[in-house]
């Protein structure tokens, strides 16, 4: 498409935010905050100690009753927890800042496109009020982070640009192609970063010619199913670039080795993106 910017979308959460300590900070609250459950210090210790690395929701929730969940979705996905106390709650993926950055900077378009809610929504049981959007958190953690930063609402010929999503009822598999979908007929979208399989194979579908790339963090990632790994099952934190790739889909455990040049021109761990 000559003539029409290059653009990279952006996934956000799990992408270029590791949200482990939001996680556990939202895990600790809820359950401080019923009486339903009695959490000793040895469990906590736990949390906190899985906060330090990549959370997963899934040992700690066979420690408390199952009533807690929606209490922990809300805190996870409220505007408060993603600055605390001037704090920013999620941590940087290594590279990602450099890389945006420096997409910018060698022309490309960076669209963030977020299952990040826009509006007011209510939790799946509907049984309290609703949460206020994710905006102004997330614009000031990107900004606090050093990561560039888009207006909001859009304004023409920003090279940065965001998108949220507006009924949380919409699975991001449908909402983020529909999504790409509407920015690949305003310029060339050249590279998509995500971490879900789902995402992936929905672009798949709708966009073979480009370029996608799946960042996975999580130690418990079923990372065979990206089709990124042996088959041993080896664990993420000893992802070794160069594994298997398949359908188009390229892996990487961060952004060290993700390089953009004059032109927008991506490679991932030297291998040319486009």
């Amino acid at each position: 498409m000559p003539g029409k910017p290059p653009i990279v979308v952006m996934d956000i959460d799990n992408t270029i935010l590791d949200p482990s300590r939001r996680k556990a900070r939202a895990f600790i609250d809820a359950v401080k905050s019923t009486g339903s459950v009695i959490v000793n210090p040895a469990t906590i210790k736990r949390i906190n100690a899985a906060s330090r690395s990549s959370f997963d929701f899934a040992p700690m929730k066979k420690i408390v009753d199952k009533e807690i969940d929606d209490l922990v979705f809300r805190r996870f996905l409220s505007n408060d927890y993603l600055v605390m106390h001037g704090r920013v709650m999620d941590d940087p993926v290594p590279g990602s800042v450099e890389f945006l950055n420096d997409a910018v900077a060698n022309g490309c378009h960076v669209a963030y496109v977020t299952g990040r809610s826009w509006g007011e929504w209510q939790d799946k049981r509907k049984k309290t009020t609703p949460m206020t959007g994710m905006v102004p958190g997330t614009l000031e953690s990107l900004r606090k982070l050093g990561y560039p930063v888009p207006t909001y609402p859009p304004s023409p010929g920003d090279p940065v640009t965001i998108a949220f999503k507006e009924n949380r009822s919409v699975k991001d598999e449908v909402y983020k192609p529909a999504e790409t979908r509407e920015l690949n007929e305003a310029g060339d979208v050249v590279a998509i970063f995500e971490d879900s399989k789902k995402v992936l194979e929905a672009v798949k579908k709708g966009f073979p010619g480009i370029s996608r790339v799946a960042v996975l963090i999580y130690p418990d990632m079923k990372e065979k199913d990206f089709g990124c790994l042996p088959r041993s099952q080896r664990k993420i934190t000893e992802f070794v670039p160069g594994s298997a790739v398949r359908g188009g889909v390229e892996c990487v455990k961060d952004f060290s080795g993700v390089k953009v040049l004059p032109g927008c021109k991506i490679s991932v761990n030297n291998k040319a993106m486009t």
